[in-house]
């Protein structure tokens, strides 16, 4: 009898909706709200408002996932007129914003 070789599996890539949706959970679970922002071709994902700050967040695959040329213009537009805007490829980032924007309502 010859040996059945068992298949390898592979990892699968981690999606950018799997992150948004955490990261989603995450924030509602610490008294926050993300609003989606639809219909705006180049425009950030979500708008963060936690902690009487907004922010606005665009997720992104990890390694994989690219800025298309109308988001890097818009996310650099926003940056000269103020906004701070956010490029998140995982949920310990976005977990490391909010623990930011926790410490900067404390300073207030």
């Amino acid at each position: 009898m010859v040996p059945v070789r068992k298949k390898q599996r592979r990892s699968l890539p981690v999606l950018e909706l799997s992150i948004e949706r955490r990261c989603v959970r995450l924030v509602k679970l610490r008294g926050g709200r993300i609003l989606k922002l639809q219909h705006l071709k180049g425009w950030p994902d979500r708008l963060l408002l936690y902690r009487r700050q907004v922010k606005l967040i665009e997720f992104k695959r990890p390694k994989l996932g690219r800025l298309s040329p109308l988001q890097r213009l818009t996310l650099g537009w926003l940056a000269e007129n103020g906004f701070d805007p956010r490029v998140i490829d995982n949920v310990l980032d976005f977990a490391a914003l909010l623990t930011e924007l926790d410490c900067n309502e404390m300073d207030a």
